[in-house]
């Protein structure tokens, strides 16, 4: 079992807060926290599925002896958790060792070298209880060096929940690391985990008449848009013959767009009713 002690900082100075992290049951039936908080179906309020419970986070003391002199207090808080595996692994090691050694004399030597000098592994990795007749879910090769991990290949079935979680390139993720992964510094796109990543930051999003917008790669400043169609000729040059700028340039841009877009969708209906 284990707890979770909060780190802060103030300054740029790192802290700890002296508190760790604590969860109970949002709802409470009597006011503290009961054994039938704990349980599913959850109150009507909490809101979500029946069989989640809506906790909320506490920072509590770390101290053993705090929660042996306080047990009421705490009664119904979860104060440590036990990490539960979602995956049984098995794993097969071949060993290739070089060992210069120098007699000492009465028996006595000294190995010069770490061992193993070579170390290959593969992991093979199976969801626990296998649901949905999930029988392989990952696959590893390692490299290390006296211990040092020079290169791991990751494969994993990202696919794993619902339907179609066959093992097939659409569902799996390959990830590669390195030592220098090892060490902090690691290389572009260098990862451990074989899982997928999502963006933290949304690129753009609004609301206009209480609808989302569509995300796109960019955000346009009305400001700096400039409109323009010009002529151009041998005698004349270039002549300028309209210009528009800003909203008026965005509003104008936007009318074309929605125009060219209703006629590839005519010509998609035209083509397929030929």
């Amino acid at each position: 079992y284990q707890i979770h002690q909060l780190m802060t900082q103030f300054e740029g100075v790192e802290l700890n807060s002296g508190s760790c992290l604590s969860f109970a049951p949002k709802h409470r039936r009597n006011g503290t926290v009961s054994e039938r908080d704990w349980q599913t179906p959850a109150a009507a309020e909490d809101g979500g599925p029946s069989e989640f419970i809506k906790l909320e986070p506490w920072a509590v003391p770390c101290s053993s002896q705090w929660m042996t002199d306080n047990a009421k207090t705490w009664e119904g808080y979860s104060f440590y958790d036990w990490p539960a595996p979602i995956e049984r692994c098995v794993s097969l090691s071949y060993n290739m060792g070089v060992q210069p050694t120098i007699a000492l004399g009465g028996g006595f030597t000294l190995d010069i070298m770490s061992k193993p000098l070579i170390n290959l592994m593969t992991q093979v990795c199976w969801p626990s209880g296998q649901p949905g007749d999930v029988d392989l879910s990952q696959i590893s090769y390692s490299l290390t060096s006296m211990g040092l991990p020079l290169l791991t290949r990751t494969l994993r079935l990202v696919k794993r929940f619902g339907n179609d979680t066959v093992w097939s390139d659409d569902n799996i993720q390959a990830s590669t690391h390195t030592l220098r992964f090892s060490m902090g510094v690691p290389g572009e796109g260098e990862d451990p985990t074989g899982s997928r990543r999502m963006r933290r930051e949304a690129l753009l999003q609004g609301a206009k008449g209480g609808k989302k917008q569509a995300t796109t790669d960019f955000e346009v400043v009305t400001e700096d848009v400039l409109l323009a169609s010009m002529s151009y000729d041998d005698a004349g040059g270039i002549n300028v013959t309209s210009s528009l700028k800003g909203k008026a340039a965005t509003k104008r841009l936007q009318q074309i767009m929605g125009r060219n877009k209703r006629s590839s969708l005519l010509q998609e209906n035209t083509s397929a009713t030929q």
